[in-house]
């Protein structure tokens, strides 16, 4: 989201999508033949298909298992299988943004045209960066809408944002009015990082302190030693702030100098030296 703030760039957008009941609405068909054209073996296939076709439930009433009926959508909500299976469904909306992009249904997002990104996507949380015009934002919108009628997954248009920059207020009205998203404003988590077009201030790192803080009191009666408490920093405190801290564009040395400097570095010092004195 960096320059999303500044007037003097190219026009450019951000797509943070949300899909209503991820799992539950997947069209059952169209996953079989996709595992068919992935070329998983035919007994694989089979053993999927026994599972989100025949299951079957029973009510426990007053301690004791009763009758059995039939479900209506595949595996329960979280089965080990239910995962899998929704990045496979994933795996094709990747593809199909990919296609969209070379055939110019919309163009890459300025900062991506060289890597040729168009979307982050981690489980159903989805970003996708397009060039800041109204034909191409609507043309994502057209493509949800496809994979939706081809697999069930349906955009959540009340929870669904698009970020801009250096597109006028009319062309954001269009939007609306034509996809039904609304327009976000920063900050916004993705991931649990606060994502902003400047600088981390000690507002956005709140939530961080407030969990580091919240592992230091979780771990404070507990009897550890000095490398106990060493190993604890090193592997879920260091972690957690190298995770938010992480910038691809910067050499570990500059990243380290600017986190040091920011107030993040200051705050997470700071518990650092709490958890050494911690007893």
């Amino acid at each position: 989201m960096r320059g999303y703030g500044r007037k003097n760039i190219s026009p450019r957008c951000t797509l943070k999508i949300d899909l209503q009941k991820a799992f539950d609405s997947v069209n059952w068909c169209f996953l079989l033949l996709v595992l068919k054209a992935l070329k998983f073996p035919e007994i694989f296939r089979n053993w999927i298909e026994a599972c989100i076709t025949s299951h079957y439930f029973s009510i426990s009433l007053n301690g004791s298992l009763v009758g059995y009926f039939k479900g209506a959508k595949g595996v329960r909500q979280g089965d080990p299988l239910s995962p899998f299976l929704f990045v496979i469904a994933m795996e094709v909306l990747s593809r199909l943004l990919e296609i969209a992009a070379r055939q110019g249904i919309f163009k890459f997002h300025p900062k991506c045209s060289k890597v040729k990104l168009t979307h982050l996507i981690f489980a159903d949380d989805l970003l996708i960066f397009v060039k800041g015009s109204m034909d191409f934002i609507v043309g994502v919108r057209c493509l949800l809408d496809g994979f939706y009628f081809i697999y069930g997954l349906q955009l959540n248009v009340s929870k669904s944002d698009f970020f801009f920059a250096r597109i006028s207020n009319e062309e954001v009205s269009h939007i609306f009015n034509i996809t039904g998203c609304k327009s976000g404003t920063l900050p916004v988590h993705y991931l649990g990082v606060p994502l902003v077009f400047r600088r981390l201030s000690c507002v956005d790192c709140k939530p961080l302190v407030e969990m580091l803080v919240a592992k230091i009191l979780q771990w404070s009666p507990l009897h550890l030693s000095y490398i106990g408490r060493l190993q604890l920093i090193k592997a879920v405190l260091f972690s957690v702030q190298a995770y938010w801290c992480i910038d691809s564009s910067y050499s570990q040395r500059s990243l380290f100098n600017r986190w040091t400097n920011c107030a993040l570095g200051l705050y997470v010092k700071v518990v650092t030296l709490l958890l050494l004195v911690l007893e």
